[in-house]
C-alpha cells in the first residue's frame, strides 16, 4: 500500500507534468509576438519633409523650365475656393504669356491634367502648359496653399512668390511687374520667428499669451503641457480664429511631434491673418 508521503510526491509530480505540458503552446506564442515586435520594431514617422518653395529655391524641373524668358507657374486645385475666386487673374496671366513667346503661364495641379483643362477652358483661361505631380500631392513640392503663384527666372530660380488670394491692387502691381518690368518681385510669404526652449521658459508667464500644441488628439493625450491648447492641424483654419484670436499672441509648440508639419501649421495661421506668432523649437 503507497504511503501518505509517497502519495503527495506523486501528485506533486502529476501537477508538475500538467503545468509543463499545458506551458508549451503560451511560450511559442509568446515567442511569436516577441519575435514579430522585433520584426517591425517602433513605427516612426520619416516621411521627408520638403523645402517649401520662396524666393531663392531653384525648380530644376524639366517641366518647369523657361523657355528663355520668365514664367510664371500657378500651383492651384480646381476645388479650392481661393484658386477660384482669382480666375480674373489667371486670364490675365494667361494673355500676359501669349504676347511674348518666350513667356510661360504654368499651372501645376495634383489633379489629373484633363481635370485641369477642363477647369482653364471653362474660366476662358490660357494657359502655356499644364504639369501634373503624378499623384504627389502638392505639399511634396513644397507649396503649403492653393492658389500659390510664383515667379521664375530664366535659370530655374523663383524670384518671387504669393500665397493665398490676392486683393486687386496687388494684381494690378504684379501684372505691372511682368508686363513693363516696374517694380520688384513679390513676396508674401512670411516665415514666423524661432524661439528655443530655454528662451521660451522666460516668456511664457503672461496670462495673455497663448500655446498650441497642432498634434491630434491622440498623441495630445499621450503627453502634452498642461498649459497648452490642443487644435489639431487641419482644424487650424476653423477654430483658430474663433478659440484663439488673431490678435493674440501664439507660441506653436514645435517640442513634440513632427516638427516640419509644425513649422507649415505655423506658416499657415501667418498667412491666416494671425499676428503674432512664434515656433518654440527644443
Amino acid at each position: 500500500m503507497m504511503t501518505v508521503a509517497w502519495y503527495r510526491i506523486f501528485k506533486v509530480a502529476e501537477w508538475v507534468l500538467v503545468l509543463a505540458f499545458l506551458s508549451v503552446p503560451v511560450l511559442r506564442i509568446t515567442g511569436w509576438i516577441e519575435s514579430q515586435e522585433r520584426a517591425v520594431g517602433p513605427v516612426l514617422d520619416r516621411s521627408p519633409v520638403p523645402e517649401l518653395i520662396q524666393p531663392g529655391t531653384t525648380l530644376d524641373s524639366a517641366a518647369f523650365q523657361a523657355n528663355g524668358g520668365k514664367n510664371v507657374i500657378l500651383f492651384a486645385s480646381t476645388t479650392c475656393p481661393f484658386s477660384n475666386a482669382d480666375v480674373e487673374f489667371y486670364r490675365s496671366l494667361g494673355d500676359w504669356a501669349t504676347r511674348v513667346p518666350s513667356d510661360e503661364f504654368i499651372v501645376v495641379s495634383d489633379e489629373s491634367p484633363a481635370t485641369v483643362r477642363r477647369w482653364l477652358n471653362a474660366h476662358g483661361i490660357k494657359s502655356t502648359r499644364v504639369v501634373s505631380t503624378d499623384g504627389a500631392d502638392l505639399y511634396s513640392l513644397g507649396v503649403i496653399a492653393t492658389p500659390t503663384v510664383a515667379t521664375m527666372n530664366e535659370g530655374g530660380r523663383v524670384t518671387g512668390i504669393i500665397v493665398g488670394e490676392l486683393t486687386r491692387s496687388q494684381e494690378d502691381s504684379f501684372l505691372e511687374m511682368l508686363s513693363g518690368g516696374r517694380g520688384g518681385p513679390m513676396n508674401n510669404y512670411l516665415d514666423p520667428p524661432v524661439m528655443n526652449n530655454e528662451m521660451f521658459e522666460h516668456v511664457i508667464d503672461d496670462s495673455d499669451k497663448v500655446i498650441l500644441d497642432i498634434r491630434n488628439r491622440a498623441d495630445y493625450r499621450s503627453g502634452n503641457n498642461s498649459q497648452a491648447i490642443n487644435i489639431p492641424a487641419d482644424e487650424l483654419g476653423i477654430r483658430g480664429p474663433v478659440e484663439i484670436g488673431a490678435d493674440r499672441m501664439v507660441f506653436v509648440d514645435c517640442r513634440v511631434g513632427h516638427l516640419g508639419h509644425c513649422r507649415e501649421a505655423a506658416r499657415w495661421m501667418v498667412l491666416d491673418g494671425f499676428r503674432d506668432v512664434v515656433v518654440v523649437v527644443p
